[in-house]
């Protein structure tokens, strides 16, 4: 069972009912633990409401601009926070939580498309560089690339 120390992000009367959520996935305390943590940077960065008026909008331009981080995230932590969120606002009884695409942008996790700028030049993905082989190649370029 997770163990929050409180950083005074979360609303007190969130924390417990997103507590006790998170308690109850099949997931060991570690993971806990950085569930908590995605909630707290989601929390920081979408802070001009209470959780419960966040739009569908402000989920997903978070998790955008989440996407385009420069260190980028793995796959699996980009999920982790797609989970985090979910949680909370399911938590916080948003009715965005209710009508945003959470399994596609789970999935959109190993396929996003981010151009990196390095050194001054644009660095692509590995679907950025199946997309430019498959063209080359005369094929159309499938959406799973």
């Amino acid at each position: 069972m997770h163990k929050h120390q409180g950083t005074g992000v979360f609303p007190p009367s969130l924390l417990q009912d997103f507590l006790s959520r998170i308690n109850k996935l099949p997931v060991g305390d570690r993971q806990r633990y950085w569930l908590v943590r995605r909630a707290e940077q989601y929390l920081k960065a979408v802070s001009h409401a209470p959780p419960s008026r966040h739009s569908a909008a402000d989920v997903e331009r978070y998790l955008a601009e989440l996407g385009r981080r420069v260190p980028p995230l793995k796959a699996w932590q980009f999920r982790q926070a797609v989970d985090a969120v979910r949680v909370l606002l399911v938590a916080a009884r948003a009715p965005a939580a209710g009508v945003i695409d959470w399994d596609g942008w789970k999935s959109a996790a190993s396929v996003l498309i981010r151009a990196r700028v390095h050194g001054g030049a644009i660095i692509c993905t590995r679907v950025c560089y199946k997309r430019r082989y498959a063209r080359r190649r005369g094929r159309p370029a499938s959406a799973s690339a």
